[in-house]
């Protein structure tokens, strides 16, 4: 995955390329409370007979995407109030 755009505190997004298949991920940040809370949009695209993959990679990617996010909020949380 490469960065493709980055806006401190704004935004995180990246994009990669493996083979026929791509993928993209968007993180969009805004205040919440004491923290922010995250947006997060991924799309994996496949070409020709791989685009069903596509489509199935990108519901159980967003799945893993966010559950990695709900992980890091726990560990900043108990960081912050540590």
């Amino acid at each position: 995955m490469e960065i493709t755009e980055l806006e401190t505190d704004v935004l995180w997004a990246e994009s990669g390329r493996w083979r026929a298949i791509e993928a993209d991920l968007t993180l969009r940040f805004a205040r919440h409370r004491e923290g922010c809370s995250v947006d997060a949009e991924f799309v994996v695209r496949g070409e020709g007979y791989l685009r069903p993959v596509g489509w199935v990679a990108s519901a159980v990617g967003l799945l893993a995407v966010r559950s990695d996010l709900r992980r890091a909020g726990r560990i900043l949380e108990s960081r912050a109030s540590a």
